[in-house]
């Protein structure tokens, strides 16, 4: 019954979170600016690893504050606070009492693991990143036991002691006491050299588990999963290691002062097996195949609707145009579809997430058309030619500006470029390389050109 009761009580947390966030790029680096003033000395953020655990504490309490920020509702915010609040200690208590009478988990005890990776095990994706990095002595596990040592009870008094403004937000304490439980089970259930949380830099409890990671002389790591972009939501985490796609995103990480001890340049697994599978393999006949992606929510915004349909509307009978739904949004993403067909009378093939993976879906298309959606640069880095939609809440990113890549303005004419062939030259090669380093992409120079 407790449990139940968690799980709804989280629900309520996460409720309207997707609504509140912007992508405005001023407003993020204002934003960013006075965090940094209000909560660190001129030298204290110099992209180097922090051994103060007051730093690490107050790293995360200037990501909390950027997603903040962008929530609407005082009352929102006040109300969320409360509960935590009152949760809290009955938490703390449950879990004590759960460390204290369960016996160690039915988890597999390993002699030593060299690292272990919390994601959903039913993620293909993760777990291939992943494995790539560490292809021996390796789990990826989706560990939902949380429990509570009076060990952890006394590191997390420390990390209040040691930022004392962090008592005036308890949703803050709250979700970090309750990664320090699911942390706990591991540590004690393992021994392993790293733990890797997917996607975790977005999260503001990520650096204060960093020092968690730390004080148990474990690594806390983070491998990079999609694009990051330039926000306060984003800015600030700190890890042992961080694995990252390109040279291009380590430059974007460091403008957010996010920290690591060691970055790690290593690409992208999918993008060198879509690029292998795909590149140069494109299916030649009489009718072309444009695929729509979109993130779901990016699709109710800035009239998105009437200008896919104006971008429809140019092209012939010969295109077939397909749809592919964003996995999480599928019964969301079919009822904006439905008013796509009706707004350009044109049947759509649906390539269902489930049934179609997105290498045939990316392969058995000539265009890619989207918005903000990590399909569009996969299709790009394979050798497709795509279209992204401008807007003004997504800030335009270094590989948008590709020669392939139609940047959609309201009122621009395609047929042009959907008749234009591919440009491979130097400029372009450095450009997929910045963006995502691939061993298996051949520079193809055009003449006087050269390598370094």
């Amino acid at each position: 019954m407790l449990e139940n009761l968690q799980k709804k009580f989280i629900q309520v947390l996460e409720y309207g979170t997707l609504k509140s966030l912007s992508f405005d790029r001023i407003a993020h680096k204002k934003i960013i600016s006075n965090i940094k003033k209000m909560l660190f000395s001129t030298d204290e953020l110099n992209n180097n690893c922090s051994k103060e655990i007051s730093i690490l504490a107050r790293r995360s309490l200037a990501q909390f504050l950027g997603y903040q920020y962008w929530n609407p509702s005082v009352i929102n915010i006040l109300i969320r606070h409360a509960i935590c609040f009152f949760v809290l200690p009955f938490y703390i208590v449950m879990n004590l009492f759960k460390g204290k009478i369960k016996k160690r988990s039915s988890l597999p005890v390993y002699e030593e693991l060299e690292a272990i990776l919390i994601s959903d095990t039913s993620g293909n994706l993760h777990k291939d990143l992943f494995q790539n990095l560490f292809p021996k002595n390796s789990i990826v596990t989706a560990e939902k036991e949380h429990q509570l040592t009076f060990k952890d009870l006394d590191f997390i008094l420390k990390i209040i002691w040691s930022c004392k403004k962090i008592i005036l937000y308890p949703e803050l304490i709250f979700r970090v006491t309750r990664r320090i439980a699911q942390y706990s089970v591991i540590i004690n259930n393992f021994r392993c050299k790293i733990i890797i949380n997917m996607s975790s830099e977005g999260s503001p409890w990520s650096s204060i588990l960093t020092g968690y990671c730390r004080k148990n002389k474990t690594k806390h790591g983070q491998i990079m999963h999609g694009i990051r972009l330039y926000s306060s939501q984003m800015a600030f985490s700190e890890f042992d290691i961080y694995y990252i796609w390109g040279q291009y995103h380590l430059e974007q990480l460091k403008k957010m002062y996010v920290a690591a001890n060691e970055f790690v340049i290593c690409g992208n697994p999918m993008h060198q097996m879509f690029y292998k599978e795909i590149s140069g393999s494109n299916i030649k006949n009489n009718k072309h195949s444009l695929l729509i992606c979109f993130d779901y929510p990016i699709m109710l915004l800035d009239n998105m609707l009437l200008t896919i349909c104006e971008i429809m509307r140019q092209l012939d009978s010969k295109w077939e145009i397909r749809f592919r739904p964003h996995p999480l949004y599928v019964e969301k993403s079919i009822i904006f579809l439905q008013q796509i067909e009706n707004g350009v009378s044109k049947n759509i093939v649906i390539d269902y997430p489930q049934k179609v993976s997105l290498l045939d879906s990316i392969k058995n298309s000539d265009i890619i058309l989207g918005c903000y959606t990590n399909a569009l640069s996969d299709a790009w880095i394979a050798g497709k030619k795509c279209i992204y939609i401008d807007n003004s809440r997504v800030p335009l990113q270094e590989f948008h500006y590709s020669k392939n890549i139609k940047i959609y303005r309201k009122g621009d004419d395609i047929r042009e470029f959907l008749q234009t062939p591919q440009i491979q030259d130097y400029n372009e090669w450095n450009l997929k390389n910045r963006f995502s380093y691939n061993f298996n992409l051949k520079c193809v120079l055009n003449a006087g050109e050269k390598v370094g």
